[in-house]
């Protein structure tokens, strides 16, 4: 093909102008912002595709999820750009209700008809020869060995027997004389009667101890004594022994003589000893006994004092069940006190207490019975 135009014929040529040929006069361009404003403003924009409108919603999340920007001193920072947002794809709407090519079922393969399958004749296997038929072997005729016969044992020349002697006879004892009966005279009526009583006595042993009770009181000031007896009035106290300090709980002796002596050898040694009111002891023991006293000064002289007495009457009497381990040194005013009274007379007590000095040279013992009606106390013996 040659680059200008050749016609076959005369017929084909034209020297006339062309309606439309462009003389170079008619310059109206067409204006593409006009072509837009034409456009109604009621008509539908193109839609996005599904993909598409995802796209946007996620990239518009994103602004409040990114971190805040860092701030950069390096020199080599240069000013940070924002990427322009790729503006919306339009896609044609028929092209868009057309569902993709994957989403498209494939269609079916025609189905063709199963070949014929090959007859194939199964070859026959071959028969197996039949075996030949061989004669039955006789049976071995087997006989049986012939036992051993079993040697004889050697005779052995018997042992002779040994002759066993016979055992001697035992012989009689000779028999000796019987002396002559001793003649056992009657034991007397008198015998037969310490021979009882020795049965009958009772396992020797401590002789019980009586029912007695003593106290040893250490003598008081005149007017020491006075308050004591006040302050009993006031609390209804009668089951008291004389007024006097102790220095040992209350015991029981089966040997009262011995008791005396020791006391008396107790009294030329420690007494006369100063003594010192402390204070009000107020005591209860259990739910229902009220215990009150004047509390003394414990100095060295009367624990010394108490120590020794202890130990000197240890032997020689029984102290009472109740008995404490540690005996405070008091003047008691009462042991078994009412309940409406003891408030009484731990007030009185409170009042009128005044320190009171003295030095006791003298000391008594009281004894009570508890099985008597009075159950008073009596004097039994005075130390000094």
């Amino acid at each position: 093909m040659t680059d200008e135009f050749v016609p076959d014929g005369d017929d084909e040529l034209s020297y006339e102008d062309f309606e439309d040929a462009w003389t170079g006069e008619d310059d109206d361009l067409i204006d593409l912002d006009a072509l837009e404003d034409e456009i109604e403003p009621g008509a539908s924009p193109a839609k996005k595709d599904k993909a598409t409108e995802r796209l946007f919603k996620k990239i518009d999340s994103l602004d409040s999820a990114l971190p805040p920007p860092k701030s950069r001193t390096s020199a080599r920072s240069t000013s940070r750009r924002t990427a322009p947002l790729i503006p919306p794809v339009v896609v044609d709407q028929a092209a868009e209700e057309t569902p993709p090519a994957a989403d498209l079922e494939p269609e079916p393969a025609p189905e063709l008809p199963p070949a014929p399958a090959a007859e194939i004749e199964p070859e026959p296997a071959p028969e197996p020869e039949p075996a030949p038929e061989l004669p039955p072997a006789p049976a071995a005729e087997i006989e049986p060995e012939p036992a051993p016969e079993p040697e004889p044992a050697p005779e052995l020349p018997l042992a002779p027997a040994a002759e066993i002697e016979p055992e001697p006879e035992p012989q009689p004892e000779p028999e000796l004389p019987l002396a002559p009966a001793a003649e056992i005279e009657p034991a007397s009526a008198q015998e037969v009667e310490v021979v009882q009583d020795a049965g009958e006595a009772e396992p020797s042993g401590p002789p019980p101890l009586p029912a007695t009770v003593y106290l040893a009181l250490l003598s008081l000031p005149p007017e020491l004594i006075t308050q004591v007896r006040d302050l009993r009035s006031t609390g209804k106290i009668t089951d008291m022994p004389q007024p006097g300090a102790r220095l040992i709980a209350g015991f029981r002796a089966a040997d009262l003589e011995s008791v005396k002596t020791a006391v008396a050898a107790w009294v030329r040694t420690h007494l006369p000893i100063q003594i010192e009111t402390t204070g009000v002891w107020a005591e209860v023991v259990g739910a229902q006994q009220y215990i009150a006293a004047w509390s003394l000064e414990l100095t060295k002289e009367i624990r010394t004092a108490q120590r020794t007495l202890s130990k000197t009457l240890a032997p020689l009497v029984v102290p009472l069940d109740d008995t404490p381990a540690e005996f405070p040194v008091r003047v008691s005013i009462g042991d078994q006190i009412a309940a409406k009274r003891y408030p009484l007379v731990i007030g009185q007590m409170q009042r009128d207490f005044e320190p009171v000095v003295w030095h006791a040279a003298e000391l008594i013992l009281v004894q009570h019975e508890p099985e008597t009606a009075s159950g008073e106390w009596q004097l039994t013996a005075t130390f000094d």
